[in-house]
């Protein structure tokens, strides 16, 4: 072999070797890339780089801006089919931009809640964080950030700030109630305005007081409407009703659906009503009335909706503790008890008193 050879040879060898480690290069490189969509695809939303424009134009833009967005990573990145700029909700975008660019400002990291309007027209809330990237090779510097829906979040916190409202402004309404209530001597007006206020902060259909006048149970207050033959004085048979299970049981009775067994269903039909909730009202230990709600929707009434009527009943049970004030059957009823009464509002065993909102 001459020298030609060997040169061949060591340039050959030399060849191989620079293969072998650019082919070990691209085996590292496709492993990181598949590491990398691998986490990519696993993450709950949308990694992206963009410029810093109105627009926020899209360079690089994960797969998970189909599910967060309604669009593809291809309809983002330039601006192809979209800008992103454009999802964000025309109320959110100065408040976007004016977070975005405080943090760059101050050289540090943003978040930012606000609303994305989907493909489909569908309103999103969704979290933000990203940060500046300085680039070296002449081209103005990036955004890179993840962007995740947290519409669950943001919805189950407004529901409980409303729910939070709506039990601030009953609670009002019922001290309100109690003060009025405490002027008034005339027992038909009390269980009127009762029934009243308990169609109002419940939300109900109907709302109705009971009496029982032996086997019978007299309206003696009514809110709304249940069926065409209810009204003031109308009397029903005790057994016939869940109304009258409720007092006959001294328990609560909840009626979620008119699948319920104990109901008396041609007569909820009649009237409308789905759902329906009664508290019986107790002179000392004696159920002699009811206060009832129901409802033309099924599954109707939570545990709060029933802490709330237990108060009405025992603002009403408070009331009969004045003998002037008392129904006049059950003021014949029970005058010897006058001076045991005490005040008690039974509750289901399944459930608490007050549960948290």
């Amino acid at each position: 072999m001459n020298d030609t050879d060997h040169i061949i040879a060591a340039l050959q060898r030399q060849l191989d070797h620079e293969r072998a480690q650019r082919q070990h290069a691209e085996s590292v490189l496709h492993e990181s890339q598949r590491l990398l969509a691998g986490l990519m695809h696993n993450l709950p939303g949308m990694a992206y780089r963009c410029r810093i424009n109105s627009q926020w134009t899209m360079e690089f833009v994960s797969g998970g801006s189909l599910p967060l967005t309604g669009y593809a990573p291809d309809d983002l990145i330039g601006n192809r089919r979209v800008a992103y700029g454009s999802l964000i909700h025309p109320d959110d975008r100065d408040h976007v931009q004016q977070t975005v660019y405080t943090a760059l400002q101050a050289q540090q990291p943003f978040e930012v809640t606000y609303r994305l309007m989907t493909a489909c027209g569908v309103e999103k809330w969704v979290w933000e964080q990203g940060r500046r990237v300085e680039r070296t090779s002449g081209n103005s510097d990036a955004l890179e950030g993840f962007i995740t829906d947290m519409s669950q979040r943001v919805l189950a916190h407004q529901q409980l700030e409303q729910r939070v409202g709506e039990r601030t402004r009953q609670l009002t309404t019922l001290l309100e109630v109690q003060r009025t209530l405490s002027s008034r001597l005339d027992p038909d007006a009390v269980m009127q305005m009762i029934a009243e206020e308990a169609r109002q902060l419940i939300g109900v259909s109907f709302s109705a007081l009971f009496v029982r006048e032996d086997e019978t149970l007299r309206v003696a207050a009514l809110a709304g409407r249940y069926g065409p033959d209810m009204m003031v004085g109308y009397c029903m048979p005790l057994r016939d009703s869940a109304t009258g299970l409720a007092l006959l049981s001294g328990q609560v009775v909840c009626i979620d659906s008119l699948d319920d067994p104990r109901i008396y269903r041609k007569a909820m039909e009649a009237a409308h009503i789905e759902s329906m909730l009664g508290i019986p009202l107790l002179l000392g230990d004696t159920p002699i009335g009811v206060i009832s709600v129901g409802a033309s929707h099924p599954h109707a009434f939570r545990a709060d909706d029933e802490a709330m009527l237990a108060l009405l009943a025992l603002v009403q049970q408070l009331r009969w503790k004045t003998p002037v004030c008392m129904p006049r059957h059950s003021k014949r009823q029970h005058l010897k008890n006058a001076n045991a009464l005490r005040v008690t509002c039974m509750m289901r065993s399944r459930k608490p008193f007050f549960r948290p909102v």
